[in-house]
């Protein structure tokens, strides 16, 4: 199904489409998230658009291009998302504490991630080889050091909770 967009509510939190985006999102929408404060919205052609809060990811500017196509999944939590591509990347925008940025782990995120799931701020990839990565506020899960060892290779599913 391909689908055009109408939004309502609070416009700082996305409840208003900006008029630069209308056009965009006024038809050729495969599927639409929603966040706490921020909304993102795939096209036909794997394009993500985003708008609300900047703070929340409703600014995806600094991954613009990478955003242009291939985007297949979304993936949210409170404050930030995270895009699944082709060939198994991840691009993340959103408050940088929650996952919005990747930080050191970034360069593992690029290829051969099979599934992304996320906590309340956090993120976790489940990569081909069995390995899991996680970013964003230590506390809710974007620290695995705890159990690093055991996340390395043989994990066959992950899932996200609340926190």
């Amino acid at each position: 199904h391909v689908y055009g967009l109408v939004a309502w509510g609070d416009p700082t939190a996305g409840g208003s489409i900006p008029l630069s985006l209308s056009e965009r999102l006024s038809a050729g929408i495969t599927f639409a998230v929603g966040n706490t404060r921020a909304f993102a919205a795939v096209g036909q052609q794997g394009s993500v658009t985003t708008w609300g809060d900047p703070a929340c990811g409703g600014n995806s500017g600094l991954v613009t291009e990478e955003l242009k196509s291939k985007a297949f999944q979304l993936c949210y939590n409170e404050w930030a998302f995270t895009a699944f591509r082709e060939g198994g990347q991840l691009v993340c925008w959103g408050d940088a504490d929650a996952g919005g940025s990747p930080g050191d782990v970034a360069s593992s995120l690029t290829s051969g991630v099979v599934k992304v799931c996320s906590t309340e701020f956090a993120f976790a990839a489940l990569k081909e080889n069995g390995q899991v990565i996680a970013w964003g506020d230590h506390s809710v899960g974007g620290d695995l050091s705890p159990v690093h060892a055991k996340l390395q290779s043989g994990v066959l599913n992950i899932w996200g909770n609340a926190g």
